[in-house]
């Protein structure tokens, strides 16, 4: 934003994907991914990982919860500026996070109360250039889940062979990776 903060909004529908380490991951990615080897950290900037859940994933009907590090023989903030927020997507308080809540997971936008997010929903749901768009969209999704599947299945199984006392450069030439692949499974194991 205009402060320099970083933010990292994810939607998750599932309880699995809101799970804690999730967002300690995803916040250290951020920080990793802003920083270059060498670089200083004082100038690291204030980062906010926001996880959007379909369920109340704490079980206590707040709207939001807010996740930061404290010293705590102190009792008193951390202050290195990660923070994490979890947003109850089942709450539908009176107040503009309850309204937010209920245009997000609307399906009919003649039914949402922000009209901007109505008039921007319904070009993708009742026009055939905005259906041909999302269904482009989802398609792309799926062609990224299915690497990253197939990337998944692909590192466990070098693991595996590495386990039984294949040397990488044995199990690469065996499973005929490309270069590219064999980058990612050195980079991530």
């Amino acid at each position: 934003d205009k402060q320099g903060k970083i933010y990292n909004i994810e939607v998750q529908r599932k309880d699995a994907g809101a799970l804690p380490k999730r967002a300690r991951y995803n916040s250290s990615m951020m920080d990793a991914n802003i920083t270059r080897p060498g670089e200083g950290l004082e100038n690291l900037p204030e980062t906010y990982v926001i996880f959007i859940t379909e369920n109340d994933y704490f079980q206590s009907a707040l709207p939001l919860y807010h996740i930061d590090r404290t010293v705590r023989e102190l009792s008193a903030p951390f202050q290195d500026e990660a923070h994490i927020i979890y947003v109850n997507g089942q709450y539908r308080g009176e107040d503009p996070i309850g309204s937010v809540m209920h245009d997000f997971f609307c399906a009919d936008p003649k039914s949402m109360n922000n009209a901007i997010l109505a008039n921007e929903v319904a070009k993708y749901k009742d026009t055939d250039k905005g259906v041909s768009s999302m269904c482009r969209i989802m398609e792309e999704l799926t062609n990224e889940s299915r690497e990253e599947g197939r990337l998944a299945n692909l590192l466990e199984n070098v693991k595996k062979f590495m386990a039984r006392g294949m040397s990488f450069d044995e199990v690469a030439d065996t499973l005929e990776l490309s270069k590219e692949d064999r980058e990612f499974v050195l980079s991530n194991l």
